[in-house]
């Protein structure tokens, strides 16, 4: 139940209440008509009276104005970093998605680079939508990696005239650093596949086979590359600061006694060239 005073609201009781109207997936008349059938209850400051009308330009519709415009500013947002989440659903579904995260998760940051932060956080808990779609919190885990690969901090290139100085029995404590915006996936969905079709194929979906990734930045743009367990492993334990001996140990281990030792160094090397691997730290410089 709203307070109905007619006391002029403070200018922060405007805003919550604003808030609650823009942030209602209803039309503005209708959140007015039936108050209580929102998703969030109205707050205790009824500021309806405060909003100006004219004949001609109902206070209705001057706030659906506002409440059209800011959301739409939000779902074009979000269309930016979840082009494929928005393929799948579609535009209706989609901005219904979006009404209903900004409600649960309003943005606390000066920037619309955060917007989606929690928006994978989100779409876990809907569990009807899931039913239909399973693969969409791995696809949005993606999409907002390749979102974060981008704003991440710039990290140094690796220097690599420094290493041709160290001496061989240095390399067994070396510890590979990389990149801010490195990021490892683990998915139960091509969603790999799928991402990388999205542009000439948008009718189609993820399917069910296990992949792994690795998300990083390169020439200014979030991208990523499949990799097999193998490689996976090395560079999770590379994320953990590992030293180079304990890698090589491992890598021992899952290789096997019988396989032909798989081409590390053509990896690391790879992954220098492409900024994966920034840095190279050794013994007291292990962090």
């Amino acid at each position: 139940m709203h307070n109905s005073h007619t006391q002029t609201p403070s200018l922060a009781d405007l805003q919550h209440w604003l808030k609650w109207i823009f942030t209602d997936p209803r039309d503005a008349g209708d959140v007015l008509t039936d108050r209580d059938a929102g998703p969030r209850p109205e707050p205790s400051v009824d500021c309806e009276r405060a909003i100006r009308e004219t004949s001609l330009f109902p206070r209705a519709e001057r706030l659906e104005v506002y409440s059209y415009a800011f959301l739409a500013r939000l779902v074009e947002c979000l269309e930016e970093d979840y082009l494929g989440v928005r393929a799948i659903l579609g535009k209706d579904s989609f901005w219904s998605l979006v009404s209903g995260y900004v409600g649960r998760f309003p943005s606390r940051s000066p920037t619309a680079t955060d917007l989606g932060i929690r928006f994978v956080e989100f779409l876990g808990e809907q569990k009807e939508l899931l039913n239909e779609h399973p693969y969409l919190t791995d696809l949005a885990r993606l999409e907002w990696a390749l979102v974060k690969a981008f704003y991440a901090p710039e990290s140094p290139a690796l220097d690599f005239s420094k290493l041709g100085t160290l001496p061989p029995n240095a390399w067994a404590s070396a510890v590979l650093i990389l990149d801010s915006s490195v990021q490892l996936i683990s998915s139960r969905w091509d969603v790999f596949r799928y991402w990388a079709e999205l542009e000439t194929n948008r009718s189609a979906i993820p399917i069910k086979q296990n992949q792994l990734g690795i998300v990083f930045r390169e020439k200014a743009e979030g991208t990523f590359e499949t990799l097999d367990l193998l490689q996976y492993e090395v560079l999770s334990l590379v994320s953990r600061k590992r030293p180079l001996s304990e890698i090589c140990e491992r890598i021992t281990e899952l290789s096997g006694p019988d396989s032909p030792p798989p081409p590390v160094m053509d990896w690391f090397s790879t992954w220098a060239s492409q900024g994966i691997v920034c840095d190279v730290r050794f013994d007291s410089n292990r962090s």
